[in-house]
């Protein structure tokens, strides 16, 4: 996308919305698409600075972090920035923005950080690997303790309860 200075009007806002498939980003995202993503561009200058906002909102097939299922994971972001003719997406012989860079970043930072099946996903028992949503397994209640040789063995005593209640350590 290019935005052409010459064709700008000071203080109007322009907006741009585009939908781009997995052919589109694929490179640049590490899941496939569920959905088309939703990118809109809008921008107004002033005084010689063009504020340019890049949304970017869809859905993608990932698995969870904490279980493994495969689920559908909303992904996302908005860029912000200002942009002057000292900017590296100026192009000074068409007297233009060239904004391809820019919103392959936006595309590129809209993947998930943390994907969760659902909110309360218990994850998985890492001795016998059983998925903890599906029900409970005996393998903490029969876990032996540690020997007094190993000098980790007094740290069953300060955490008693044995880890992380979401799955993640345990406790």
């Amino acid at each position: 996308m290019r935005i052409s200075l010459s064709n700008t009007q000071e203080g109007r806002t322009y907006r741009y919305d585009a939908e781009f498939t997995d052919e589109d980003v694929g490179s640049l995202l590490d899941s496939t698409l569920a959905e088309p993503m939703r990118v809109s561009v809008s921008y107004t200058t002033v005084e010689g600075i063009t504020y340019l906002r890049v949304k970017t909102e869809g859905k993608v097939d990932a698995c969870c972090d904490m279980c493994g299922v495969a689920c559908t994971a909303d992904c996302g972001c908005v860029v912000d920035e200002e942009l002057t003719r000292d900017s590296q997406c100026y192009d000074a012989l068409r007297d233009e923005y060239v904004l391809d860079g820019i919103i392959d970043e936006a595309v590129a930072l809209s993947a998930p950080r943390t994907v969760l099946c659902k909110p309360d996903c218990k994850g998985l028992c890492p001795i016998c690997g059983q998925n903890r949503n599906h029900g409970n397994c005996n393998c903490q209640q029969n876990q032996p303790r540690i020997g007094e040789n190993n000098p980790f063995g007094v740290l069953q005593d300060i955490f008693p309860t044995g880890g992380a209640n979401n799955g993640s350590t345990k406790m």
